[in-house]
């Protein structure tokens, strides 16, 4: 398929996409909030300080983050050149948090040339690829179409406002801050036990920054397969990063993740501690 590359309105371009790709999605095309090009990307970097995103980067969902990674994900910023641009304007002390959260990224690549790393990310990744075929005859989302046995597919509805509503503005919008992606993929692992390539393959499906090698090894640290220590989150952090917002807004009897993380982790643990 070649696209045409005319300049067209966004709102015309979306239409045009939304016919030329009919069939490989589910639901109203909906625009991503993102505008790409270069030139968009280093209008984003000039826009961005990273004094706002010491203050406010782990606030769900309206934190200021970056929201780079689209542009360097796709090539069109480098690591090097937004670290430059970060640095000179606010100096090297205030950007330290910020060219650490650069650096993750080119820790995961140098993880993936282990070589028991690159086949596990390579062999999620070609699974996720072979399923396309399945999604244009079936019409169905890739999770969907993954889902074994024919069971219900896992991404749907909980009952838990801070997972629903990440998975919601996910969908939505294609991109989730840190404390989202670390929500989401915690719960679905650890209570909701889905294979951690299931959830590889959704956000692969559903992120505009989406990297294979960052994405698969995000999830294997939250398993806890690289760090030996399996992520966990409580009540406590989700208040933390919302003001209470969420928990106020969240309609289920008993929160699985009151108490210490301990406590969150013994529960999980439990055999049927799985929410439905």
């Amino acid at each position: 398929m070649v696209l045409s590359r005319e300049q067209q309105e966004r709102e015309a371009l979306r239409q045009y996409a939304a016919e030329a790709l009919r069939g490989l999605y589910t639901g109203a095309p909906i625009a991503s909030p993102f505008v790409g090009g270069r030139a968009a990307g280093l209008r984003r970097l000039q826009a961005f300080d990273v004094r706002r995103y010491n203050a406010t980067h782990n606030h769900v969902p309206d934190g200021e983050t970056s929201r780079l990674s689209p542009y360097i994900r796709h090539g069109l910023l480098s690591l090097r050149e937004v670290r430059d641009s970060v640095v000179e304007r606010f100096g090297a002390a205030t950007s330290r948090g910020f060219v650490m959260q650069l650096l993750w990224r080119v820790f995961w690549h140098l993880l993936y040339r282990e070589r028991s790393m690159a086949s596990a990310v390579d062999g999620a990744l070609a699974a996720a690829e072979s399923e396309e075929a399945a999604v244009a005859e079936s019409g169905s989302s890739a999770s969907e179409a993954a889902a074994p046995g024919g069971r219900a597919p896992r991404f749907g509805t909980y009952g838990l406002y801070c997972i629903d509503e990440s998975l919601r503005c996910l969908r939505e919008t294609g991109f989730l801050s840190y404390q989202s992606r670390l929500w989401i993929a915690s719960y679905l692992l650890h209570w909701q036990r889905v294979d951690w390539r299931e959830g590889f393959r959704y956000f692969q499906e559903h992120l505009v920054d989406a990297d294979s090698v960052v994405n698969a090894l995000s999830w294997r640290w939250v398993l806890g397969e690289i760090s030996g220590r399996p992520y966990f989150f409580n009540r406590a952090r989700v208040e933390q990063c919302t003001d209470g917002e969420y928990c106020a807004r969240c309609t289920v009897y008993r929160c699985p993740f009151e108490g210490s993380l301990a406590a969150v982790e013994e529960r999980a643990r439990r055999p049927g501690a799985m929410i439905r």
